[in-house]
């Protein structure tokens, strides 16, 4: 029989907090590296309306391929 108190979690060690957190904050890192370099390149010319991106489907595919290594299976992702 369960305790009227007993409401299922236990505690988890300071060093298991520590590593997720450095896991976090590495994938965090990488998907900065990732992200910057896209938009430096995107506002390059700011004088220009317009921007010719051959082969963009399989550049843009390439990318978020890119994103889902880093990402791996730490957040629930949605089809784009």
């Amino acid at each position: 029989m369960e305790h009227e108190d007993d409401f299922g979690f236990t505690f988890s060690h300071s060093n298991d907090i520590v590593l997720a957190n450095d896991e976090l904050t590495t994938k965090l890192q990488e998907l900065y590296n990732a992200i910057i370099p896209l938009l430096k390149n995107l506002k390059a010319n700011p004088k220009q309306d317009t921007i010719v991106w051959p082969n963009r489907v399989e550049k843009i595919d390439n990318f978020k391929t890119k994103i889902d290594n880093i990402v791996g299976d730490s957040i629930t992702k949605k089809k784009v």
